[in-house]
């Protein structure tokens, strides 16, 4: 499959069952690799016919919602809500649009991907997770989502509430695609982290395991090179991953803020009225700590990278001073400085980059928008 399908490593292995999987969701292009005219035309019509499936399921639940649910909220639940579900629909939009308007960029992650294992194809990254136990993971993951839809629905027929199967289907569809979007980013993640963490250690029992003045010319030289060339090419899968992931990472940390929001706003707004129902208040807090998890768990890998990356700028920097007026030393500031510009960098759709002061910032936005609603609930 693309180049990789002559034993490639196993984090590779189970990257491409995930793109599969994608396809059947319409995540992944189908057939992007192919020059038969039918696969195209199905290519193009997948994602068009499930965006069309799925808009007409958006049409429902606004309906649902402004019979059965706005009618009983305050204005801010209502605004806030009406929010969520905007976010959650873009969302998932651009996921299925995006395996139609980013197949190019899909072809080009995979021939670097393809690029780079053909030159570590004798490297044993020792990744510890059999192919076995990911698919109990996935089968777990699978079925814990499916657990909290039938709790969900079981509650709401029980308590006279059948209408709400329908009143939720954006947020349910929105919560699944978002938690299958967090599994591929996390093995891409976790994939180029290795890669990363394998030019460091070259560089490491280059530079640090042998003293610097006795290396030959032609020893750094090659392993600079080396090095290099697999540094551009990870930089390239980076920037492939930012054109694919970029718009789907951004309304991920938008619906968290919003379903904390949302949660939060709801079940105070019962506590005051006296209607707060346990059943509802334990859906809202699992699905709010699924969001923050999954954010949690994205910018981490994100920032995961991004620090193994800047390592190898820090490596090449701090050990040049052996190499005093030394032509060595002004290929390693050369090369140095090249990883600086390099370096990988997560980006939200370009509105800010994906590291560990995402998380603070998001916090506090949390904070201080929950003051706002409080306090204007408190006036009405």
């Amino acid at each position: 499959m693309w180049g990789l399908k002559h034993n490639p490593k196993l984090d590779i292995f189970i990257l491409l069952k995930q793109f599969k999987l994608g396809n059947i969701l319409g995540i992944t292009p189908v057939f992007f690799d192919t020059n038969c005219k039918k696969r195209i035309m199905i290519s193009k019509v997948y994602p068009v016919v499930l965006t069309t499936v799925f808009m007409t399921s958006c049409v429902v639940t606004v309906t649902e919602r402004r019979e059965h649910l706005y009618r009983k909220q305050k204005i801010t639940e209502t605004i806030i809500d009406i929010g969520q579900c905007a976010s959650q629909t873009i969302f998932v939009t651009v996921c299925l649009l995006g395996a139609l308007t980013k197949s190019n960029n899909w072809k080009l992650l995979f021939i670097r991907i393809r690029e780079i294992e053909s030159k570590l194809n004798h490297t044993d990254f020792e990744v510890k997770k059999s192919l076995l136990l990911n698919n109990i993971n996935m089968i777990i993951y699978h079925a814990m989502f499916l657990l909290l839809h039938i709790y969900e629905s079981y509650d709401w027929i029980t308590t006279g509430r059948p209408s709400a199967i329908y009143t939720y289907i954006i947020c349910r569809i929105g919560l699944y695609y978002q938690l299958f979007e967090l599994i591929f980013i996390c093995k891409i993640t976790r994939m180029l982290r290795r890669r990363y963490d394998y030019l460091l250690g070259i560089l490491n029992e280059t530079i640090i395991g042998n003293t610097l003045s006795c290396l030959t010319r032609t020893r750094l030289n090659w392993n600079l090179n080396d090095i290099f060339g697999l540094y551009k090419i990870l930089y390239s899968i980076v920037q492939q991953f930012n054109a694919i992931f970029g718009w789907q990472i951004f309304f991920i940390l938008q619906c968290t803020v919003l379903e904390v929001l949302n949660s939060i706003n709801s079940v105070l707004s019962h506590a005051q009225t006296g209607e707060l129902d346990i059943s509802a208040l334990v859906t809202n807090l699992v699905c709010s700590m699924v969001y923050i998890v999954s954010t949690v768990v994205i910018v981490m890998s994100c920032d995961g990278v991004e620090q193994s990356g800047k390592q190898i700028g820090k490596i090449c920097f701090l050990h040049q001073e052996p190499l005093d007026k030394s032509s060595l030393k002004e290929e390693l500031v050369l090369f140095t400085k090249i990883t600086k510009e390099l370096a990988p960098t997560f980006s939200a759709a370009g509105f800010f980059t994906i590291n560990q002061s995402v998380l603070p910032t998001l916090f506090s936005t949390v904070s201080t928008y929950l003051i706002i609603i409080i306090q204007f609930n408190m006036t009405l």
